[in-house]
């Protein structure tokens, strides 16, 4: 391990994984090579690989700190996490953060974890209700049911509150916040269970704040894909669940008639406004929309579908 870590304070990292092998690698030498190293590395393998075992083995034999989790199923992310999340807590102090790291993100700044934790506890010095940390976030629009832009002025200004840190470029949470409000949603399986636990972290009174050094500095990878198009791409296991989790979230937030509008527009006009240009690829989108918007106003949530069950 290049960094040593004296800091009475733990900072735990975690990383769930399915069937990428190679990225995985990728992304631990990247946690375990920090400046300032994670004091352990929570691995959740939702596929349950050899290979995974063998890469943890061979680190786990150099004496770094990483402890696998294979759950048996796959979990998703939001499951990953959460699993991992009940295991941190078993043994870590109110003042300790966690941060999740995604296994296929572009990672290649060695001084992350030392800078992320540097602005957690300052901003939590200053403010016991800051429970989470990142280098960008976005704020949610409830009209709309989806996160909007912060402004460049805001971001000049300083530390920016929002009600959202992306998973994709290093969050941290307050193991005392976690403590308090739950672990990720494990329902949501796939995407959108950092929007809500933002906004369960923010419907619980706590405050979420973005780096503003971070950001300038990282900001430039992360596309934001809030915008609406207004041409179909070929349907997808990630649409289907985003629009489900969506419709989902909107309900349980008390925000019913923002999930009718967007299950209206998202499940049904967009398809049939593209049936005169590309009929056959409308009507798949109009079948699984209705399936997404279905499922979240039901409740039918979890691993209801694999990548292999949607076209193409």
């Amino acid at each position: 391990m290049e960094g040593s870590n004296t800091d009475p304070i733990r900072l735990y990292c975690i990383i769930v994984t399915y069937r990428r092998p190679v990225a995985f690698q990728k992304a631990l030498d990247f946690a375990l090579t920090q400046e300032r190293p994670p004091d352990e590395v929570i691995v959740v393998d939702n596929e349950g690989s050899d290979l995974i075992v063998s890469i943890v083995d061979r680190a786990q034999a150099q004496g770094l700190p990483v402890r696998l989790i294979q759950p048996g199923d796959n979990l998703g992310p939001a499951g990953g996490t959460a699993v991992a999340m009940e295991l941190i807590l078993l043994d870590a102090e109110v003042d300790d953060w966690i941060t999740r790291i995604d296994d296929d993100n572009e990672l290649d700044d060695r001084d992350i974890f030392g800078r992320l934790l540097e602005f957690a506890v300052e901003q939590h010095r200053i403010d016991p209700l800051v429970a989470a940390v990142g280098a960008v976030g976005s704020r949610y629009d409830w009209r709309r049911g989806r996160l909007i832009r912060i402004d460049d002025s805001e971001i000049d200004a300083g530390p920016v509150d929002v009600d959202y840190v992306p998973t994709n470029l290093y969050p941290a949470f307050s193991v005392a916040a976690v403590r308090d409000v739950g672990v990720f949603d494990r329902k949501l399986f796939y995407g959108s269970s950092e929007v809500e636990y933002g906004l369960r972290l923010r419907r619980a009174g706590y405050r979420l704040l973005a780096d503003p050094v971070l950001w300038r500095r990282l900001g430039r990878r992360w596309e934001h894909t809030a915008g609406a198009r207004r041409t179909l791409r070929p349907f997808s296991w990630r649409r289907y669940y985003s629009l489900r989790n969506q419709i989902h979230i909107l309900i349980e937030y008390g925000h019913p008639w923002t999930a009718v509008k967007v299950g209206t527009v998202r499940g049904l006009l967009k398809p049939l406004a593209n049936v005169p240009f590309s009929p056959r690829l409308a009507l798949t989108h109009l079948k699984w929309s209705s399936r997404a918007v279905f499922d979240g106003w039901s409740g039918r949530m979890g691993r209801t579908y694999d990548p292999e069950d949607f076209p193409g």
